[in-house]
């Protein structure tokens, strides 16, 4: 049977372990559903991020308005998908985004 970590360090040394095994997420490649932006300080803005809304339930935006503000914010910044050509991006924009 597992041991379960109880101290802080036990339990960041376990997840390191683990997580050596894994592929790498940055460098290209892992073709999988991660993001590498390729720079330093758009991980550190995506950790303080995530830190922020951490303890939010991303399922309940009826306890949760933020979630519901954000899933409109990114929708909205999509646009209408009936304007757009068949690679998700307006007519003559080949950006993409």
């Amino acid at each position: 049977m597992t041991r379960f970590a109880t101290e802080p360090t036990e339990i960041l040394a376990r997840l390191a372990e683990l997580r050596a095994a894994d592929a790498p997420t940055h460098g290209g490649a892992v073709l999988s559903y991660v993001y590498d932006p390729g720079l330093a300080a758009i991980d550190d803005l995506a950790a303080k991020a995530m830190a922020m809304v951490q303890p939010v339930n991303g399922l309940d935006p009826t306890t949760f308005g933020s979630v519901a503000a954000m899933e409109r914010e990114v929708i909205g910044f999509k646009g209408d998908p009936a304007r757009r050509g068949w690679r998700g991006h307006r007519h003559g924009d080949q950006r993409g985004y």
